[in-house]
């Protein structure tokens, strides 16, 4: 009722095109997050209906393909972002604090990816692919190449909460969920487009939320999405998927311990974290996740 409320209170295209529009909350950031929320709920038609209010503002377009890294740097695109946590290197204490997470400058790191993640993500075609240094490149880069990276006074990669590929695949997955095969097709065949990449349509419910989960792999890489969209789709239907779930975490165990966690996370209410004992104590109505409390 908040999110409902708001978004009739919330300015619209006032400072548009400034770099302060992308960095506060507005009625678009607000038509969003309601569309996320729909879309978790199961209540497609609402998601489809919140997602329709961005896409036919006029405002919001898919950044072109010669232009897509401006989304990361500068950052703040005037066409496809909606809302960003913004960072300036500029001013003391505002740089992004997940900088040195991003971007190492001394040592190394190795990261292991099975091939079925290597098949899935780093097609040669693919605009996304972000090749060059051992660093996440939407944040430690200034080019889509992988040749030129930020340098140490460059901490203010800004962290993107929603952009408009994200509501052209939210209403996909909603459009899947309705059987609206066809509408679902064009907008993920919108994103690959984008990044160069063919995309064939599909008429089989199942394929197609596979290749919707493929695809909002592949565009919010690195971007905080993944586990979100893997639970969605766990819990559809009384998490009638969760075998999805509980793949990925074993997949990434220690062959010794996978039984063990197994029988932990089988039970789905570990999928989510506790509430914090502290808020237990000022609410006096919230329960605890009965997962922590045993």
């Amino acid at each position: 009722q908040d999110l409902l409320t708001a978004k009739d209170m919330a300015y619209t295209t006032e400072y548009m095109g400034s770099d302060y529009f992308y960095g506060r909350a507005n009625k678009y950031s607000i038509l969003a997050l309601l569309a996320d929320v729909y879309l978790w709920d199961e209540q497609y038609e609402k998601c489809i209906e919140y997602c329709d209010q961005i896409i036919n503002s006029g405002l919001y377009s898919l950044e072109p393909t010669e232009t897509f890294f401006n989304i990361w740097y500068p950052g703040n695109s005037p066409l496809e972002s909606i809302i960003e946590i913004q960072y300036d290197d500029d001013l003391e204490g505002q740089e992004n604090p997940m900088y040195y997470n991003m971007i190492s400058f001394t040592g190394g790191s190795q990261v292991s990816l099975d091939l079925q993640k290597i098949n899935m993500f780093m097609l040669r075609e693919d605009l996304r692919r972000f090749q060059g240094r051992e660093s996440v490149w939407k944040y430690a880069g200034k080019d889509a190449l992988g040749l030129i990276p930020r340098t140490i006074t460059e901490r203010d990669a800004h962290w993107i909460l929603y952009r408009y590929a994200d509501i052209l695949l939210m209403k996909a997955e909603a459009c899947i969920e309705l059987n609206r095969f066809g509408e679902a097709n064009e907008l993920i065949g919108e994103t690959l487009l984008r990044a160069s990449m063919p995309y064939d349509e599909l008429t089989d419910k199942e394929l197609l939320r596979q290749a919707l989960l493929d695809e909002r792999g592949r565009e919010f890489l690195f971007e905080g999405k993944r586990w979100f969209d893997l639970l969605r789709a766990a819990k559809r239907n009384k998490f009638a998927k969760k075998q999805i779930i509980i793949d990925m975490i074993l997949s990434g165990a220690d062959i010794k311990q996978q039984a063990i966690l197994k029988t932990r996370v089988t039970d789905t209410l570990s999928y989510y974290l506790p509430i914090p004992e502290r808020e237990l104590i000022y609410n006096q109505n919230l329960e605890q996740n009965p997962y922590y409390d045993r």
